[in-house]
């Protein structure tokens, strides 16, 4: 994870989301970075994934539940339409979901900079 512009920028290494232990694993991850940094607007790039299962959109609930700004970036087609159909992301309206969606990390961050 990396700080920009009081963004706290985390990319996932995973390229499959689909196992239960990687997924949990993966999802306490995340919770532990964001409340050691204590800051309110994440952007999570996510150039790497390549698949997302039902069972991968745990990660995603479970930064949602965090209760802070959250915006992905980078994000394949396929998996933005698993995100799109599980209603946790709207890529015609950015800010329409749960979580923002943004083409890339400067992007992101540029829209979730306090």
């Amino acid at each position: 994870s990396t700080l920009q512009d009081e963004v706290l920028v985390i990319k996932l290494l995973p390229q499959f989301l689909n196992d239960y232990d990687i997924v949990h694993s993966l999802a306490d991850q995340i919770h532990d970075v964001v409340q050691e940094h204590g800051l309110c607007h994440v952007a999570i790039d996510m150039c790497d994934v390549e698949f997302v299962s039902s069972l991968g959109l745990i990660v995603f609930v479970r930064i949602h539940d965090l209760d802070n700004q959250v915006a992905i970036c980078n994000v394949r087609n396929d998996i933005l339409r698993v995100l799109e159909v599980s209603r946790l992301a709207d890529p015609k309206n950015p800010q329409g979901g749960p979580l923002q969606v943004y083409k890339d990390v400067d992007a992101a961050v540029s829209a979730l900079r306090p």
